[in-house]
């Protein structure tokens, strides 16, 4: 607060309507901006300023409110609350809007996209709020933790947090007024949450529930697992990683290799040569091809 009064934004005011009843029902007010991009919109804002004789307060201004917000931040000229009330999504003005709030200020904001987050169209909800919405009887609190860590993320990257003050959800819209900060420590804080789970010691993650759990091999037609495939997968279990550096442990398993005939290691295989003579080279396998 700076001169001795609230300094406010409605960024997308339209008709004035609330900036006229900040004027008229907030005290302590120096000077309410009203702005639209549109040149109608601010011609309705001038006659309904002038009607309810609010003109010492409210300014009617035509501007895109994102480049508004940017020169207030670069004339170090914050506003103490910034009201953003868009037709939809306000995702294109928040990033403009932390910036531009001042230190300890007050952030309102309007989501009326309420099928994009709750839900409906998950990959628009990334694009816009780096979050995706799931459908669920969930979907409204939901939506509201959408724009409140979209919000945050946003401050992050200028060493500023937010403060949630309140957060409410009503037919088609939600709204959330919080209050943002500017300090490093504390958004280096939010990045490296340390859950309880951690604190605590407990397990990442838990442990096999029985020897040799895993994917099932494929069921026999009268069900249940053949006694020789069982076998089979003892036998196989870990054969790798119990390897010794000799790899003695291998040679009870037959070399595929040589049983194909072109298995170039001799004596120094891993594997058994046992059980009968390799099957003759294949010519074709290993000249070269013919132009």
């Amino acid at each position: 607060m700076a001169g001795g009064g609230l300094r406010v934004l409605e960024a997308l005011a339209a008709s004035g309507l609330r900036s006229i009843r900040f004027a008229k029902e907030v005290p302590g007010l120096r000077a309410v901006v009203a702005n639209d991009f549109s040149a109608r919109a601010v011609e309705l804002m001038k006659r309904n300023v002038a009607f309810n004789g609010v003109g010492d307060l409210v300014a009617p201004n035509m501007a895109d409110a994102r480049m508004l917000m940017h020169q207030s931040k670069a004339e170090r000229e914050p506003f103490d609350v910034i009201d953003l009330d868009p037709y939809g999504s306000p995702a294109p003005f928040l990033d403009a809007a932390v910036q531009a709030v001042s230190e300890g200020g007050l952030l309102c904001v309007t989501c009326t996209d309420m099928g994009v987050m709750a839900g409906n169209s998950a990959e628009t909800c990334y694009s816009k709020y780096g979050a995706v919405s799931l459908k669920g009887k969930f979907c409204h609190e939901m939506a509201l933790r959408i724009i409140l860590h979209s919000l945050d993320a946003r401050a992050n990257v200028y060493q500023r947090f937010i403060l949630p003050l309140l957060s409410v959800s009503a037919d088609f819209y939600i709204r959330v007024f919080v209050r943002v900060f500017t300090g490093q420590a504390k958004v280096k804080a939010s990045a490296s949450a340390n859950p309880s789970s951690r604190k605590r010691g407990l397990k990442r993650f838990p442990e096999n529930p029985e020897a040799f759990w895993g994917p099932k091999a494929r069921a026999k037609a009268g069900g249940g697992i053949s006694p020789s495939l069982q076998e089979k997968r003892k036998r196989h279990q870990n054969k790798r990683t119990e390897r010794t550096d000799d790899g003695t442990s291998l040679k009870q398993f037959p070399c595929k290799r040589f049983k194909e005939g072109n298995c170039s290691l001799g004596a120094q295989c891993c594997y058994s040569h046992e059980g009968g003579a390799p099957a003759a080279p294949n010519p074709d396998a290993t000249s070269p091809p013919s132009n």
